[in-house]
Protein backbone atom coordinates (compact mmCIF):
# COMPACT_ATOMS: atom_id res chain seq x y z
CA UNK A 1 0.00 0.00 0.00
CA UNK A 2 1.59 3.38 -1.01
CA UNK A 3 2.50 5.83 1.79
CA UNK A 4 0.32 8.95 2.14
CA UNK A 5 2.37 12.21 1.90
CA UNK A 6 2.01 14.72 4.73
CA UNK A 7 0.37 18.00 3.71
CA UNK A 8 3.18 20.50 4.50
CA UNK A 9 3.98 23.74 2.67
CA UNK A 10 6.19 23.13 -0.27
CA UNK A 11 9.69 23.90 1.13
CA UNK A 12 12.35 25.43 -1.15
CA UNK A 13 15.63 26.87 0.32
CA UNK A 14 16.21 28.97 -2.77
CA UNK A 15 12.80 30.68 -2.59
CA UNK A 16 13.18 31.47 1.13
CA UNK A 17 16.54 33.13 0.58
CA UNK A 18 15.06 35.42 -2.06
CA UNK A 19 12.19 36.36 0.28
CA UNK A 20 14.61 37.14 3.12
CA UNK A 21 16.68 39.44 0.90
CA UNK A 22 13.57 41.31 -0.26
CA UNK A 23 12.51 41.93 3.35
CA UNK A 24 15.96 43.28 4.23
CA UNK A 25 15.86 45.75 1.37
CA UNK A 26 12.44 47.00 2.40
CA UNK A 27 13.64 47.53 5.99
CA UNK A 28 16.66 49.53 4.82
CA UNK A 29 14.46 51.75 2.65
CA UNK A 30 12.06 52.40 5.57
CA UNK A 31 14.97 53.30 7.87
CA UNK A 32 16.42 55.74 5.33
CA UNK A 33 13.04 57.43 4.87
CA UNK A 34 12.58 57.77 8.67
CA UNK A 35 16.02 59.30 9.19
CA UNK A 36 15.47 61.68 6.29
CA UNK A 37 12.17 62.82 7.75
CA UNK A 38 13.77 63.43 11.17
CA UNK A 39 16.55 65.45 9.58
CA UNK A 40 14.03 67.63 7.74
CA UNK A 41 12.22 68.35 11.03
CA UNK A 42 15.48 69.48 12.53
CA UNK A 43 15.94 72.05 9.82
CA UNK A 44 18.39 70.26 7.49
CA UNK A 45 18.58 67.47 4.92
CA UNK A 46 21.77 65.81 6.12
CA UNK A 47 21.29 62.27 7.34
CA UNK A 48 24.32 62.49 9.60
CA UNK A 49 26.27 65.27 11.27
CA UNK A 50 30.04 65.24 10.86
CA UNK A 51 32.66 66.76 13.13
CA UNK A 52 32.80 69.76 10.81
CA UNK A 53 29.04 70.13 10.80
CA UNK A 54 28.14 69.62 14.48
CA UNK A 55 24.64 71.10 14.51
CA UNK A 56 22.98 69.95 17.77
CA UNK A 57 19.72 68.11 17.57
CA UNK A 58 16.70 70.06 18.92
CA UNK A 59 14.83 67.81 21.36
CA UNK A 60 11.13 67.31 21.03
CA UNK A 61 8.84 69.05 23.56
CA UNK A 62 8.27 66.80 26.54
CA UNK A 63 5.00 67.02 28.46
CA UNK A 64 4.95 65.96 32.12
CA UNK A 65 1.67 65.56 33.99
CA UNK A 66 1.78 66.65 37.60
CA UNK A 67 -0.37 67.29 40.67
CA UNK A 68 0.43 70.47 42.57
CA UNK A 69 -0.78 72.38 45.64
CA UNK A 70 -0.59 76.07 46.42
CA UNK A 71 -1.00 76.85 50.13
CA UNK A 72 -0.49 80.04 52.12
CA UNK A 73 -1.08 80.62 55.85
CA UNK A 74 0.14 84.24 55.66
CA UNK A 75 3.31 84.04 57.70
CA UNK A 76 4.64 86.72 55.36
CA UNK A 77 4.17 88.46 52.00
CA UNK A 78 5.86 85.65 50.02
CA UNK A 79 3.07 84.82 47.53
CA UNK A 80 1.15 88.10 47.72
CA UNK A 81 1.27 90.54 44.80
CA UNK A 82 1.32 93.75 46.83
CA UNK A 83 0.96 95.95 43.76
CA UNK A 84 -2.45 94.44 43.06
CA UNK A 85 -3.74 94.08 46.62
CA UNK A 86 -5.60 96.44 48.92
CA UNK A 87 -6.28 94.16 51.90
CA UNK A 88 -4.14 94.11 55.03
CA UNK A 89 -1.84 91.40 56.36
CA UNK A 90 -1.50 91.53 60.14
CA UNK A 91 1.88 89.91 60.74
CA UNK A 92 1.36 88.89 64.37
CA UNK A 93 -2.08 87.40 63.70
CA UNK A 94 -0.81 85.93 60.40
CA UNK A 95 -4.15 86.68 58.74
CA UNK A 96 -5.81 88.89 56.13
CA UNK A 97 -8.43 91.52 56.91
CA UNK A 98 -9.52 95.02 55.90
CA UNK A 99 -7.12 97.82 56.71
CA UNK A 100 -7.76 98.79 60.37
CA UNK A 101 -8.82 102.32 61.25
CA UNK A 102 -7.37 103.41 64.60
CA UNK A 103 -5.17 106.11 66.10
CA UNK A 104 -3.08 106.99 69.14
CA UNK A 105 -3.38 110.72 69.77
CA UNK A 106 -0.93 112.29 72.27
CA UNK A 107 -2.61 114.23 75.08
CA UNK A 108 -1.38 116.89 77.45
CA UNK A 109 -1.26 115.54 80.98
CA UNK A 110 -2.68 117.89 83.60
CA UNK A 111 -0.28 119.24 86.16
CA UNK A 112 0.03 116.99 89.19
CA UNK A 113 -1.30 113.90 87.43
CA UNK A 114 0.59 110.71 88.19
CA UNK A 115 0.19 108.41 85.18
CA UNK A 116 2.58 105.87 86.68
CA UNK A 117 0.39 105.40 89.74
CA UNK A 118 -2.87 105.65 87.84
CA UNK A 119 -2.08 103.18 85.05
CA UNK A 120 0.77 100.92 86.15
CA UNK A 121 0.20 100.15 89.83
CA UNK A 122 -0.76 96.51 89.11
CA UNK A 123 2.00 95.73 86.58
CA UNK A 124 4.52 93.00 87.43
CA UNK A 125 7.53 91.31 85.92
CA UNK A 126 6.66 88.06 84.15
CA UNK A 127 8.34 85.82 86.73
CA UNK A 128 7.23 87.87 89.72
CA UNK A 129 7.08 88.96 92.43
CA UNK A 130 3.36 89.63 92.01
CA UNK A 131 1.20 92.24 93.71
CA UNK A 132 -2.31 93.26 92.79
CA UNK A 133 -5.57 94.51 94.30
CA UNK A 134 -9.05 94.27 92.77
CA UNK A 135 -12.08 95.81 94.46
CA UNK A 136 -15.80 95.42 93.83
CA UNK A 137 -17.36 98.37 95.60
CA UNK A 138 -15.89 98.19 99.11
CA UNK A 139 -14.80 94.55 98.95
CA UNK A 140 -11.22 93.95 97.91
CA UNK A 141 -9.24 90.87 96.95
CA UNK A 142 -5.55 91.51 97.53
CA UNK A 143 -2.60 89.53 96.20
CA UNK A 144 0.87 89.65 97.74
CA UNK A 145 3.14 87.08 96.13
CA UNK A 146 1.41 83.71 96.59
CA UNK A 147 -0.81 84.99 99.43
CA UNK A 148 -4.41 86.15 99.02
CA UNK A 149 -6.41 88.35 101.40
CA UNK A 150 -10.04 89.38 101.31
CA UNK A 151 -10.75 92.65 103.05
CA UNK A 152 -7.40 92.25 104.82
CA UNK A 153 -8.20 88.73 106.09
CA UNK A 154 -5.75 86.09 104.93
CA UNK A 155 -7.39 83.36 102.84
CA UNK A 156 -6.65 79.67 102.77
CA UNK A 157 -5.88 78.59 99.21
CA UNK A 158 -8.05 75.88 97.59
CA UNK A 159 -7.25 72.29 98.57
CA UNK A 160 -6.38 71.48 94.94
CA UNK A 161 -3.41 73.87 95.08
CA UNK A 162 -0.11 72.62 96.46
CA UNK A 163 1.71 75.66 97.75
CA UNK A 164 5.14 74.07 97.43
CA UNK A 165 4.76 73.79 93.65
CA UNK A 166 3.31 77.28 93.06
CA UNK A 167 5.08 79.45 90.50
CA UNK A 168 2.53 82.23 89.85
CA UNK A 169 -0.80 83.58 91.11
CA UNK A 170 -2.96 86.18 89.38
CA UNK A 171 -6.32 87.82 90.09
CA UNK A 172 -9.00 89.76 88.21
CA UNK A 173 -12.60 90.78 88.74
CA UNK A 174 -15.78 90.41 86.74
CA UNK A 175 -19.20 91.92 87.46
CA UNK A 176 -19.83 90.40 90.88
CA UNK A 177 -16.98 87.95 91.50
CA UNK A 178 -13.25 87.47 91.17
CA UNK A 179 -11.15 85.03 89.18
CA UNK A 180 -7.91 83.59 90.49
CA UNK A 181 -5.35 81.72 88.40
CA UNK A 182 -2.66 79.42 89.77
CA UNK A 183 0.39 78.16 87.89
CA UNK A 184 2.17 75.14 89.41
CA UNK A 185 5.16 73.16 88.26
CA UNK A 186 4.90 69.38 87.86
CA UNK A 187 8.26 67.96 86.83
CA UNK A 188 9.20 69.67 83.57
CA UNK A 189 5.61 70.71 82.85
CA UNK A 190 3.40 73.52 84.12
CA UNK A 191 -0.23 73.12 85.21
CA UNK A 192 -2.75 75.96 85.16
CA UNK A 193 -5.94 76.03 87.23
CA UNK A 194 -8.57 78.75 87.60
CA UNK A 195 -11.08 79.38 90.39
CA UNK A 196 -13.87 81.87 90.87
CA UNK A 197 -14.21 83.55 94.26
CA UNK A 198 -17.43 85.15 95.53
CA UNK A 199 -16.15 86.51 98.85
CA UNK A 200 -16.93 83.25 100.63
CA UNK A 201 -15.50 80.29 98.76
CA UNK A 202 -13.37 79.21 95.82
CA UNK A 203 -15.03 77.27 92.97
CA UNK A 204 -12.91 75.43 90.41
CA UNK A 205 -13.70 76.30 86.78
CA UNK A 206 -14.15 73.19 84.66
CA UNK A 207 -12.11 73.28 81.47
CA UNK A 208 -12.51 70.95 78.46
CA UNK A 209 -9.07 69.56 79.31
CA UNK A 210 -6.44 70.41 81.94
CA UNK A 211 -4.00 73.17 81.03
CA UNK A 212 -0.67 71.35 80.88
CA UNK A 213 2.09 73.30 79.15
CA UNK A 214 5.78 73.04 78.38
CA UNK A 215 5.97 76.76 79.13
CA UNK A 216 5.57 78.83 82.26
CA UNK A 217 2.68 81.28 82.06
CA UNK A 218 0.58 83.74 84.07
CA UNK A 219 -3.23 83.85 83.86
CA UNK A 220 -5.17 86.91 82.71
CA UNK A 221 -8.94 87.45 82.62
CA UNK A 222 -11.75 89.84 81.85
CA UNK A 223 -15.36 90.21 80.79
CA UNK A 224 -18.71 89.75 82.52
CA UNK A 225 -20.05 87.16 84.95
CA UNK A 226 -21.68 85.10 82.17
CA UNK A 227 -19.25 85.93 79.36
CA UNK A 228 -15.53 86.17 80.07
CA UNK A 229 -12.10 85.10 78.79
CA UNK A 230 -9.46 83.03 80.56
CA UNK A 231 -5.96 83.32 79.04
CA UNK A 232 -2.94 81.30 80.12
CA UNK A 233 -0.24 83.74 79.01
CA UNK A 234 2.75 81.57 78.15
CA UNK A 235 5.16 81.47 75.21
CA UNK A 236 2.43 79.40 73.54
CA UNK A 237 -0.85 80.63 74.96
CA UNK A 238 -3.98 78.69 75.90
CA UNK A 239 -7.33 80.49 76.11
CA UNK A 240 -11.01 79.78 76.68
CA UNK A 241 -14.21 81.77 76.51
CA UNK A 242 -16.86 81.02 79.15
CA UNK A 243 -20.27 82.04 77.81
CA UNK A 244 -23.65 80.95 79.14
CA UNK A 245 -22.23 77.77 80.70
CA UNK A 246 -20.38 76.89 77.49
CA UNK A 247 -16.60 76.71 77.30
CA UNK A 248 -15.10 77.57 73.90
CA UNK A 249 -11.44 77.03 73.00
CA UNK A 250 -9.99 80.22 71.49
CA UNK A 251 -6.33 79.27 71.87
CA UNK A 252 -5.65 79.81 68.16
CA UNK A 253 -5.73 83.56 68.78
CA UNK A 254 -2.89 83.32 71.31
CA UNK A 255 -0.10 81.52 69.52
CA UNK A 256 3.63 82.22 69.64
CA UNK A 257 3.56 85.33 67.42
CA UNK A 258 0.92 87.03 69.52
CA UNK A 259 2.18 86.09 72.99
CA UNK A 260 5.55 87.84 72.69
CA UNK A 261 7.23 85.36 75.04
CA UNK A 262 4.25 85.33 77.42
CA UNK A 263 2.41 87.98 79.45
CA UNK A 264 -0.43 88.48 81.91
CA UNK A 265 -3.47 89.60 79.93
CA UNK A 266 -5.99 92.23 80.97
CA UNK A 267 -9.30 91.88 79.08
CA UNK A 268 -11.82 94.66 78.36
CA UNK A 269 -15.17 93.69 76.82
CA UNK A 270 -17.02 96.40 74.84
CA UNK A 271 -20.38 96.59 73.06
CA UNK A 272 -21.90 98.81 70.39
CA UNK A 273 -24.30 98.29 67.49
CA UNK A 274 -21.77 96.03 65.78
CA UNK A 275 -21.90 93.64 68.72
CA UNK A 276 -19.03 92.63 70.99
CA UNK A 277 -15.37 93.54 70.68
CA UNK A 278 -12.68 92.35 73.08
CA UNK A 279 -9.49 94.30 73.84
CA UNK A 280 -6.55 92.53 75.49
CA UNK A 281 -3.42 94.26 76.68
CA UNK A 282 -0.37 93.11 78.62
CA UNK A 283 0.07 93.78 82.35
CA UNK A 284 3.65 92.48 82.16
CA UNK A 285 6.58 94.87 82.22
CA UNK A 286 8.75 94.93 79.06
CA UNK A 287 6.10 93.18 76.96
CA UNK A 288 3.80 95.92 75.73
CA UNK A 289 0.95 94.53 73.66
CA UNK A 290 -2.60 95.49 72.63
CA UNK A 291 -4.87 93.34 70.47
CA UNK A 292 -8.54 93.04 69.58
CA UNK A 293 -10.89 90.14 68.99
CA UNK A 294 -14.04 90.98 67.01
CA UNK A 295 -17.25 89.04 66.34
CA UNK A 296 -18.79 90.47 63.13
CA UNK A 297 -22.13 90.82 64.90
CA UNK A 298 -22.32 87.11 65.73
CA UNK A 299 -22.08 85.21 69.01
CA UNK A 300 -18.65 83.82 68.20
CA UNK A 301 -15.24 85.46 67.97
CA UNK A 302 -14.41 85.89 64.29
CA UNK A 303 -10.97 87.48 64.06
CA UNK A 304 -7.98 89.09 65.68
CA UNK A 305 -5.73 92.07 65.09
CA UNK A 306 -2.58 93.10 66.96
CA UNK A 307 -2.29 96.89 66.94
CA UNK A 308 0.94 98.78 66.38
CA UNK A 309 2.05 100.71 69.44
CA UNK A 310 2.16 104.52 69.54
CA UNK A 311 5.96 104.57 69.77
CA UNK A 312 8.48 102.32 68.05
CA UNK A 313 9.87 99.53 70.20
CA UNK A 314 13.23 97.80 70.22
CA UNK A 315 13.10 94.04 70.62
CA UNK A 316 15.64 91.34 71.31
CA UNK A 317 15.72 87.96 69.60
CA UNK A 318 13.02 86.60 71.94
CA UNK A 319 10.59 89.33 70.89
CA UNK A 320 10.87 91.08 74.29
CA UNK A 321 11.46 94.79 74.57
CA UNK A 322 15.01 95.71 75.50
CA UNK A 323 13.90 98.82 77.35
CA UNK A 324 11.22 98.95 80.03
CA UNK A 325 8.13 99.42 77.85
CA UNK A 326 4.56 99.00 79.05
CA UNK A 327 1.17 100.20 77.86
CA UNK A 328 -2.09 100.40 79.80
CA UNK A 329 -5.68 101.20 78.82
CA UNK A 330 -8.91 102.34 80.41
CA UNK A 331 -12.23 102.28 78.57
CA UNK A 332 -13.85 105.70 78.27
CA UNK A 333 -16.89 104.97 76.10
CA UNK A 334 -18.11 102.71 73.32
CA UNK A 335 -19.97 104.35 70.42
CA UNK A 336 -21.02 103.23 66.97
CA UNK A 337 -18.48 105.66 65.51
CA UNK A 338 -15.61 104.35 67.62
CA UNK A 339 -14.44 102.80 70.86
CA UNK A 340 -12.52 105.29 73.00
CA UNK A 341 -9.80 104.56 75.55
CA UNK A 342 -7.44 106.62 77.63
CA UNK A 343 -3.96 105.16 77.55
CA UNK A 344 -0.50 105.57 79.04
CA UNK A 345 2.70 104.37 77.41
CA UNK A 346 5.83 103.94 79.49
CA UNK A 347 9.24 103.82 77.84
CA UNK A 348 12.09 103.70 80.29
CA UNK A 349 11.32 106.35 82.88
CA UNK A 350 9.16 108.46 80.56
CA UNK A 351 5.36 108.05 80.71
CA UNK A 352 3.21 109.60 77.96
CA UNK A 353 -0.56 109.91 77.74
CA UNK A 354 -2.63 109.02 74.68
CA UNK A 355 -6.21 108.80 73.51
CA UNK A 356 -6.63 105.50 71.68
CA UNK A 357 -9.57 105.37 69.27
CA UNK A 358 -10.61 102.25 67.38
CA UNK A 359 -12.92 103.07 64.47
CA UNK A 360 -13.07 99.55 63.06
CA UNK A 361 -11.96 98.90 59.48
CA UNK A 362 -11.74 100.75 56.18
CA UNK A 363 -14.27 98.45 54.55
CA UNK A 364 -16.66 100.74 52.64
CA UNK A 365 -15.33 99.93 49.16
CA UNK A 366 -14.42 96.27 49.57
CA UNK A 367 -10.93 94.95 48.91
CA UNK A 368 -8.84 92.48 46.95
CA UNK A 369 -5.85 90.26 47.62
CA UNK A 370 -3.88 88.90 44.65
CA UNK A 371 -1.60 85.87 44.82
CA UNK A 372 1.18 84.86 42.45
CA UNK A 373 1.50 81.15 43.30
CA UNK A 374 4.15 80.36 40.65
CA UNK A 375 6.39 82.23 38.26
CA UNK A 376 8.60 80.54 35.66
CA UNK A 377 11.50 82.25 33.94
CA UNK A 378 12.38 81.52 30.31
CA UNK A 379 14.62 78.66 31.37
CA UNK A 380 11.92 76.88 33.36
CA UNK A 381 8.85 74.95 32.21
CA UNK A 382 5.55 76.46 31.20
CA UNK A 383 2.34 75.19 32.73
CA UNK A 384 -1.19 74.40 31.63
CA UNK A 385 -4.04 73.42 33.94
CA UNK A 386 -6.00 70.26 33.22
CA UNK A 387 -8.25 70.18 36.27
CA UNK A 388 -8.80 72.17 39.45
CA UNK A 389 -9.19 69.64 42.21
CA UNK A 390 -10.02 71.96 45.10
CA UNK A 391 -10.26 75.68 45.83
CA UNK A 392 -10.49 76.35 49.56
CA UNK A 393 -10.16 79.23 51.99
CA UNK A 394 -10.27 79.27 55.79
CA UNK A 395 -12.34 82.22 56.94
CA UNK A 396 -14.72 83.12 59.76
CA UNK A 397 -18.21 81.62 59.54
CA UNK A 398 -20.01 84.93 59.01
CA UNK A 399 -17.91 85.81 55.96
CA UNK A 400 -17.76 82.34 54.37
CA UNK A 401 -20.48 82.96 51.76
CA UNK A 402 -19.43 86.54 51.05
CA UNK A 403 -15.84 86.07 49.84
CA UNK A 404 -15.08 85.25 46.19
CA UNK A 405 -12.04 83.53 44.70
CA UNK A 406 -11.03 84.01 41.05
CA UNK A 407 -8.37 82.65 38.67
CA UNK A 408 -6.49 84.32 35.82
CA UNK A 409 -3.74 83.13 33.49
CA UNK A 410 -3.13 86.55 31.92
CA UNK A 411 -4.00 88.97 34.76
CA UNK A 412 -6.76 90.40 32.54
CA UNK A 413 -9.50 87.83 32.25
CA UNK A 414 -10.73 86.43 35.56
CA UNK A 415 -12.95 83.45 36.26
CA UNK A 416 -14.62 82.78 39.60
CA UNK A 417 -13.75 79.50 41.32
CA UNK A 418 -16.37 77.55 43.26
CA UNK A 419 -15.05 76.91 46.76
CA UNK A 420 -14.70 73.51 48.40
CA UNK A 421 -15.32 71.31 45.34
CA UNK A 422 -13.77 69.70 42.28
CA UNK A 423 -13.93 71.96 39.25
CA UNK A 424 -13.50 70.79 35.65
CA UNK A 425 -11.86 74.03 34.55
CA UNK A 426 -8.76 73.76 32.36
CA UNK A 427 -6.45 75.93 30.27
CA UNK A 428 -4.88 73.08 28.29
CA UNK A 429 -3.54 73.21 25.54
CA UNK A 430 -2.64 76.87 26.28
CA UNK A 431 0.58 77.24 28.30
CA UNK A 432 1.73 80.14 30.47
CA UNK A 433 4.60 80.98 32.84
CA UNK A 434 2.46 82.11 35.79
CA UNK A 435 -1.09 82.41 37.01
CA UNK A 436 -2.87 84.48 39.64
CA UNK A 437 -5.53 83.91 42.26
CA UNK A 438 -7.60 86.76 43.64
CA UNK A 439 -9.63 86.92 46.84
CA UNK A 440 -12.35 89.59 46.85
CA UNK A 441 -13.90 91.01 50.03
CA UNK A 442 -17.26 92.80 49.58
CA UNK A 443 -17.99 96.15 51.18
CA UNK A 444 -19.69 96.31 54.58
CA UNK A 445 -22.04 98.90 56.04
CA UNK A 446 -20.79 98.34 59.59
CA UNK A 447 -17.24 99.59 60.06
CA UNK A 448 -16.50 97.05 62.77
CA UNK A 449 -17.01 94.08 60.40
CA UNK A 450 -14.20 92.39 58.50
CA UNK A 451 -13.62 88.90 57.14
CA UNK A 452 -10.75 87.08 58.84
CA UNK A 453 -8.86 85.04 56.26
CA UNK A 454 -6.40 82.52 57.75
CA UNK A 455 -5.49 80.16 54.88
CA UNK A 456 -5.87 79.53 51.18
CA UNK A 457 -5.37 76.20 49.37
CA UNK A 458 -5.49 75.52 45.63
CA UNK A 459 -5.04 71.95 44.35
CA UNK A 460 -4.74 71.26 40.64
CA UNK A 461 -3.63 68.81 37.96
CA UNK A 462 -1.39 70.35 35.33
CA UNK A 463 0.87 69.63 32.39
CA UNK A 464 4.35 71.11 32.32
CA UNK A 465 6.16 71.80 29.08
CA UNK A 466 9.84 70.95 29.69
Amino acid sequence: MPKRKAKYFNYSPKKDLVLFLVLCVLCIIALVLYISQRANKQGGNDLFWTSKNTKPAVPEEIYADDFDIFFDSFSGLGFIDSNQSSLYLNNEAASIMFLPDYSFNPITVSEGANLELEYFNNFNDFNGPYKDERCLEKNCLIQDGFKLSYNKHLLTLPNEIKTANLKAVSIAMLGSKWLVGFTSQEGEKYRGEVFSYDGKKFTLLKLPSPIISDYFGVFGFGGEDEDFLVIYGAYQGTAYRFRDKKVIDISKFFDIRVMKGGFKAEVIKTKNSSGVNWYIFSLTNNRARILKLWQNGTEDIAGEIVFDLPMSTSENTQGQSIEDESISFKLKESKDTGIFFSSAFRKGEVVSGYDFIDRGFKNQTGGILTFLPIYFSDEKPLISLKEIKLSQIKVDTYSADKIKLSFSADNINWREMPLGQNFTFKTYPHFFDSFRLRVVFPSFDNKFYSPFLEEIMFKYFCTRKE
